[in-house]
């Protein structure tokens, strides 16, 4: 799974969750629709790849011979971990810790060699490579864009559209929601703005 199917799918396992329980989103203001949209999407995104983001560079710098860079981030251990964490101290959000999983679940579904990283240690440790370091993470990530076929790319074009549609749709709604607010102060300053007088 590549970049916009983490994303796309999980934006819109967030927008369905704050759909169904009336989840609040992280916003900079406290009323009305957040002109700050990107900031929640860029949210998503850290969320959607956080996992990447800690293993792939573990993987190239500390544990060289685990060359596809699924290591200890991708486990149910550390993840759940993380997810009791943000829910304890971020409880508001939860919607968006629970956006690690929807990570570990597309890459099982994509390839379900990942059964041994997701339950590690019940299972054996991480598979190796005999290719260690940089080169070994260049040489799977070669491997992997070789075999990415019609499912990989149904799902990076599901995920890019997705995506498309919820930041439009939240862009066009702060714009209205700017207008609103723009009518809104123009009219009260009207109102209290003080006649002129004329002089006899």
């Amino acid at each position: 799974m590549l970049f916009f199917g983490h994303i796309g799918i999980a934006a819109a396992i967030n927008e369905g969750i704050n759909y169904k329980f009336k989840k609040e989103r992280i916003q900079l203001q406290k009323t009305g629709i957040d002109k700050y949209y990107l900031l929640h999407y860029f949210i998503i995104s850290i969320m959607a790849t956080f996992v990447d983001i800690i293993d792939k560079p573990m993987a190239v710098y500390i544990f060289p011979e685990y060359h596809s860079g699924r290591i200890f981030c991708h486990t149910i251990i550390f993840n759940f971990a993380l997810i009791m964490i943000g829910y304890i101290f971020f409880k508001k959000y939860w919607s968006y810790w629970i956006l690690l999983l929807s990570h570990l679940l597309l890459d099982f579904i994509y390839d379900y060699s990942f059964i041994y990283n997701l339950c590690y240690p019940f299972l054996g440790t991480f598979p190796s490579s005999h290719i260690a370091g940089f080169h070994g993470m260049v040489d799977y990530v070669g491997m992997i864009l070789a075999k990415i076929d019609m499912i990989g790319i149904i799902f990076e074009f599901v995920g890019f559209i997705i995506l498309c549609l919820l930041i439009y749709r939240d862009r066009k709604r702060a714009n209205i929601n700017a207008n609103i607010n723009s009518n809104i102060n123009a009219s009260s300053s009207s109102k209290y703005t003080l006649a002129p007088t004329s002089s006899k």
